[in-house]
């Protein structure tokens, strides 16, 4: 046997043993490429000016955005199991470990949120959800709050040849995606707007770090705050997968 041959038997046969991506990992994947826990999401309420307009905005927008555009990129993406994406759509029309370690760091981002949140429960009034100043509105920041963080389900798409039996496994993990994203959104702010009674104009970024400390203490504004970082890492890897 030929240098060339053997070169292709080596080549062959790391191709088929490369471990594939699995569920977990995918969903895992895909939440941070599109959202990385409800960092970001504090000025829908100073935007909406209330709870109201933000809650019911991630309770209704995933419905004709988000879920849309999950199940367009899970049909494309089973279509074309390749590397490449949207790349390869456009074309046609005219590793495993970064995903074990955005399961960690997925894991690790939103258990302060799920904490804050149990911890909330006592102090919890529904009626503040309620609350809307229509004066105070800013639907331009408002909307854009809504689709920035509701966006870019399409971006897994280039890791589809990676996946491991992709037609059944993608339109999976975008299901369990779309789901943990609502839920990474909604559960935060339900704890937080139903629990305190802020001003609008006080939820910005980073404001949920403060919201931490007014219901926990201390130690949660820092556990939130290196959850922060650790998302942001998350978003990085994800990007470099």
């Amino acid at each position: 046997m030929g240098e060339e041959g053997m070169r292709s038997n080596v080549k062959n046969t790391a191709t088929k043993s490369s471990p594939k991506l699995t569920l977990l990992p995918l969903v895992a994947l895909i939440f941070y490429e599109v959202s990385g826990g409800p960092f970001g999401v504090e000025d829908s309420v100073r935007a909406g000016g209330g709870p109201l307009l933000s809650l019911l905005g991630f309770l209704i927008f995933p419905l004709f955005w988000s879920i849309p555009e999950a199940l367009v990129t899970a049909e494309l993406a089973t279509s074309f199991p390749e590397n490449g994406g949207y790349v390869i759509w456009i074309s046609s029309a005219f590793g495993p470990f970064w995903g074990f370690q955005e399961v960690l760091l997925a894991v690790f981002s939103l258990c302060p949120f799920l904490v804050m949140s149990i911890l909330s429960i006592p102090r919890i009034r529904p009626k503040q959800w309620l609350v809307v100043d229509f004066k105070r509105v800013d639907w331009r920041g408002y909307f854009n709050t809504m689709f920035w963080n509701l966006n870019y389900w399409d971006k897994a798409s280039t890791l589809a040849g990676e996946i491991e039996d992709p037609s059944r496994t993608f339109p999976k993990a975008l299901l369990g995606a779309v789901i943990l994203v609502i839920f990474s959104y909604l559960i935060p702010l339900f704890a937080g707007t139903g629990a305190l009674k802020s001003d609008p104009s006080k939820w910005n970024d980073g404001y949920f770090a403060e919201v931490g400390m007014l219901i926990g203490g201390f130690w949660l504004k820092w556990w939130i705050q290196a959850a922060a970082a650790m998302s942001n890492m998350g978003l990085f890897e994800a990007e470099m997968s």
